[in-house]
This record gives C-alpha cells, structure tokens and sequence, in this order.
C-alpha cells in the first residue's frame, strides 16, 4: 500500500481489523492509537479513512466496530455509506459512571482517556479465539534459569507483564516452579518467580507469579516502548 501526503505511516501498515472512531486525541491516553495499531487494531478518524481511501483505490477492509465519545454523542461519524450500520459494535469513552444508555450494540466502556491495556483486553475478548490479556512484543533477551541449586540459559523469546515464551538449554517440565533471570534495557537486572504453563515445541510458555509491581511496570513499559519503535 503505498504511503501518500499526510498519511500517518501506522495507515501503511497491512490492517488486521479496522475500527472507527469520533473521539478527539484526547480521549485516549498518549500513544494508545498508536500501539492499538501496530497490534493489529487499527483506530481510524474521519481523515484517516479519507486518506486510506485514497490509498486503496475504494478497495478496503469494511469498519468493524465503533469507538465512540460519549461527549460527542450527537456528532456525525462521517462513515462512508458502505460501513454505516446499525449494527456495528460500540466501546464507548465514558466517564465513571459507565454506559448510562440502553443502546443495544454498546458491548463496553472504558473510562476517559481511554487506556491501552483496557481497549487492548476488549479488543482481544471480542476479536481473538484465545484472547489476551496484556500486549505481547517478540524480545532476543539472554536469561538464566534456576532452580534447586541449578542454574541453566535460555532466551527469551517474546514478554509481556504476564509471561513470557522461553527457549531453554535445560528440559523444564509443565508445572514446573523456577527463577527467572534477565536484564532490560534501562532498568538492568531483574528476577521473577515462574511457572512452566504450556509448551511451544520446542519452547517453553511461562506465567510469571507473584510479580512485584516495580518488575511489572518495567516489563510493560519495555512491551509498549518497543511497540512504539517498530
């Protein structure tokens, strides 16, 4: 697809789903359209769609869900004719006091400015088959192993805040408990306690337990910096 004046380079990349929104920047939290995107969510404006339009000759993917402001409820969404439906989806920018509408295709709400992590769980409960609950970034990070007074190496594969995927020197059974240690950029060593979930032939799934919430702040904060760099 080719990038033209104007475009953000994020309407280049090949969409997984496309969704609409009459919010302002605003609403959403800083870079949140921006990660949403490169995972696949891509966010469109009433420019943005003009401008994607114009790039695919009138040969795109159709809109399917709504992100709407509930401060601008009264706005005109502007969507072509071919995505004006009734019966799209709506997550919609809310205060605290959540949905106070009864219109049927309302499905969520998230609370003004709309957060990554709480789009990205909505996005996923209703896109994906096995959805997630926290983004995931592929990672090349060198790890140590250990458990009952042995040590071994691994890689690190991809992370988020909840687990990663491993490639280990040792065999690690299912269920298995050990300590995981590596280093992130800027923040220097970490060490988390770890439980071998599911296996990847020939990898290793690991659901971090009992994560302190500075070592979770780091991990997050290193999934959406490299998100945002890609």
């Amino acid at each position: 697809m080719p990038i033209h004046e104007g475009m953000s380079p994020q309407l280049s990349l090949p969409p997984k789903h496309l969704l609409y929104t009459n919010a302002r920047p605003e609403a959403f939290a800083q870079r949140t359209r921006e990660i949403l995107g490169r995972l696949g969510y891509r966010i469109l404006t009433a420019t943005d769609l003009a401008l994607l339009e114009q790039s695919c000759e009138g040969d795109r993917p159709k809109i399917e869900l709504l992100v709407l402001d509930e401060h601008r409820a009264d706005a005109d969404l502007d969507l072509p004719e071919a995505d004006a439906s009734a019966d799209l989806p709506i997550i919609l920018i809310t205060g605290r006091a959540g949905i106070r509408t009864s219109t049927p295709q309302i499905m969520a709400a998230v609370k003004r400015p709309a957060g990554l992590h709480d789009l990205y769980r909505i996005l996923q409960q209703h896109f994906e088959e096995v959805p997630r609950s926290t983004p995931r970034v592929d990672a090349d990070l060198q790890a140590t192993c250990s458990r009952r007074g042995k040590s071994w190496s691994a890689e690190i594969l991809s992370i988020s805040d909840n687990g990663c995927l491993m490639r280990s020197s040792e065999e690690v059974p299912l269920g298995t408990h050990i300590s995981l240690s590596f280093a992130l950029p800027d923040v220097g060593s970490l060490e988390i306690e770890a439980e071998a979930a599911y296996q990847l032939v020939p990898n290793i799934g690991l659901v971090f337990s009992a994560i302190e919430p500075r070592v979770r702040r780091a991990i997050g904060d290193y999934v959406i910096d490299s998100l945002a760099a890609c």
